[in-house]
C-alpha cells in the first residue's frame, strides 16, 4: 500500500557513510520541477495531484476533494522557487538508503539530520513517499499526506496537507532522492531554509515531447553555467546550482559560445530558478531559414511583401526559447509587424467566443487580409472554433453526461497543446482541459462533506 510519512529524522551516523550527491538524476529533476510548479503555479500543478487521487494511484484521506479545495483557496500566493542543495541531496539520499521505518509525526523537523550532512541552513523538514506506482504518483502522495489540522481554520476540523508545508515561504532550497524497484517508487524530499547564501539554480532540457515541461530523459548534461567567476555545468539530469551574494544583481550565463542564454537575477530576489528549454538543431534549422527569409523581406521595398515573412518569424520565435544571438536578430527584424499581429490575434481570440458560423467567416476574412501568410496559424484558429463548440457542449451537458463527452475531447486537447503554433492558443487549450478534467473525474476519497466544527 502506498505510504507517505513526514518525520523527525536524526541519522548522523548514516549520513556520514553516504557519498555526497552533487546533482539530481533525471527522475529527481522531475520531482524538483513538480515542487517548483506547486510553489509558483499551485492551481495549475494541482491537476496532476488530483488526477493521481481520482485514478486511485495514491491513497487519500476521506472527503479529499472537498478539503483539498479548501487548501487551494488558502495557499499563499507564489512563494519563491527552490534550487537544489548538494548538502540536502546528500541528506535525502542518506535517508532514503537507510531503509529505516520512520515514525509518523504530526509535525516534522529534519534540521539535525541535514546539519550532519554539512548543511548550514537554519531549519529543514523532510517527507517520504513509499511504494508509489510512478514518479508523478510519488510526488502526489508526498503532497497529499495529512500532517495535522490546518491552523488557518482554527474553528473547524480541516486536515493540513503536506502541500501546504511544501509551499511555505521560508524554504530556499531542497534535496531529493528517488529509488525504484519492480515498477514502484520511493521518494524523499528535504526542504531547507538556506544560510547566508542566495541559491540560484535551473534545469537545461530538450523538450522532446513538446509539452513545455521537463520529463525524465530530457535533461541536458554538461552545459556550462557561470555567475561572475563562479562556474559549473549541468549535471546528469540537466540541473545546476550556484550561489551568489544576497542583495546584489547577478548575471547568469547558460551555454557556451555560439548558443548562450543570459539572464539577470534582481537585487531583491531571494532565490532564482532559471530553466532553459534548449532548442535542438532540428528546431533551429527551420528557424534559421525563417530568419533568412525575414532578412530578405526586410530589404524589400514592397511593404505588403514584408509582412508575411516577418510575421512568420515573430510567431516562430514565440514557440522557442532562443539563445541571445538569435533573439537579438528577431528583435531587430519583427518590430514593424508586432503591433499589427497582436491586434489581429486579440481580435481572433474575441471572435472565438462568437457564434461558430460567424466566427469562421471572420477568421477567413482576417486570413485573406494577410495574403496567405501564417497559413498554419489561421488553420489552427479555424479548428479552434469547432473545438470550442464541443467543449461548451460538454460543459453544458446534463449531470452525468459531461464526462462521456469530455473524454475524447481531452485526447484532442492533449495533441493540440503539443502541436500548437501560438502560446495564446495553448493557454486556451489548458483552460479547456482543466474544465473537462473536472467533468471526467470520478470522486476520490468518498462523498463531499463539510468540515466539522470544533467543540
Amino acid at each position: 500500500m502506498p505510504l507517505m510519512l513526514l518525520l523527525c529524522l536524526f541519522l548522523p551516523g548514516v549520513l556520514a557513510s553516504v557519498e555526497t550527491v552533487t546533482s539530481p538524476s533525471q527522475e529527481e529533476v522531475f520531482i524538483l520541477q513538480q515542487v517548483n510548479l506547486l510553489r509558483t503555479d499551485f492551481l495549475g500543478e494541482q491537476r496532476m495531484i488530483i488526477a493521481a487521487a481520482h485514478e486511485k494511484r495514491i491513497v487519500v484521506s476521506r472527503h479529499f476533494d472537498h478539503f483539498w479545495t479548501m487548501v487551494v483557496s488558502n495557499t499563499a500566493a507564489k512563494p519563491c522557487p527552490l534550487a537544489y542543495s548538494p548538502a540536502l541531496m546528500t541528506a535525502a539520499r542518506a535517508l532514503l538508503e537507510s531503509g529505516q521505518a520512520a515514525p509518523e509525526k504530526k509535525t516534522f523537523d529534519a534540521t539535525a539530520s541535514v546539519r550532519a550532512a554539512g548543511y548550514d541552513g537554519a531549519d529543514a523538514v523532510a517527507c517520504f513517499a513509499k511504494d508509489a506506482p510512478d514518479l508523478a504518483a510519488a510526488f502526489a502522495a508526498a503532497a497529499t499526506n495529512v500532517v495535522g489540522e490546518d491552523p488557518r481554520l482554527p474553528a473547524y476540523i480541516v486536515p493540513q496537507y503536506a502541500a501546504d508545508i511544501m509551499c511555505k515561504s521560508a524554504w530556499r532550497e531542497l534535496g531529493i532522492a528517488v529509488s525504484s524497484a519492480k515498477g514502484r517508487y520511493n521518494l524523499v524530499i528535504v526542504f531547507g531554509a538556506g544560510g547566508g547564501r542566495r541559491p540560484i539554480g535551473g534545469v537545461v532540457y530538450t523538450d522532446t515531447n513538446c509539452n513545455r515541461r521537463f520529463d525524465p530523459g530530457e535533461g541536458r548534461a554538461g552545459v556550462p553555467v557561470s555567475i561572475g567567476a563562479s562556474r559549473t555545468t549541468s549535471g546528469p539530469g540537466g540541473a545546476w546550482c550556484l550561489d551568489s551574494e544576497r542583495g546584489s544583481e547577478s548575471t547568469v550565463i547558460i551555454g557556451s559560445e555560439g548558443i548562450q542564454r543570459v539572464r539577470t537575477v534582481a537585487t531583491d530576489a531571494v532565490t532564482a530558478q532559471l530553466d532553459w528549454r534548449m532548442p535542438t538543431q532540428a528546431e533551429l534549422k527551420p528557424f534559421d531559414a525563417l530568419i533568412a527569409d525575414a532578412v530578405k523581406a526586410a530589404a524589400c521595398p514592397d511593404a505588403e511583401k514584408r509582412v508575411g515573412p516577418l510575421a512568420a518569424l515573430l510567431v516562430g520565435s514565440r514557440m522557442l526559447e532562443l539563445d541571445e544571438v538569435r533573439a537579438g536578430k528577431v528583435a531587430q527584424l519583427v518590430g514593424p509587424v508586432v503591433d499589427l499581429f497582436e491586434l489581429m490575434r486579440s481580435q481572433i481570440l474575441q471572435i472565438l467566443a462568437e457564434d461558430p458560423k460567424e466566427a469562421t467567416k471572420k477568421i477567413e476574412t482576417q486570413r485573406k487580409r494577410w495574403n496567405g501568410a501564417l497559413s498554419a496559424w489561421f488553420k489552427e484558429a479555424s479548428r479552434m472554433v469547432t473545438l470550442r463548440q464541443q467543449v461548451n457542449a460538454a460543459r453544458g451537458a446534463q449531470p452525468g453526461q459531461g464526462g462521456a463527452l469530455a473524454k475524447p475531447l481531452l485526447s484532442q486537447l492533449e495533441k493540440a497543446i503539443v502541436t500548437t503554433t501560438d502560446d495564446a492558443f495553448r493557454a486556451l487549450y489548458t483552460i479547456w482541459m482543466t474544465d473537462l478534467e473536472a467533468l471526467n473525474a470520478k470522486p476520490a476519497g468518498g462523498a463531499t462533506a463539510e468540515p466539522g466544527k470544533k467543540k
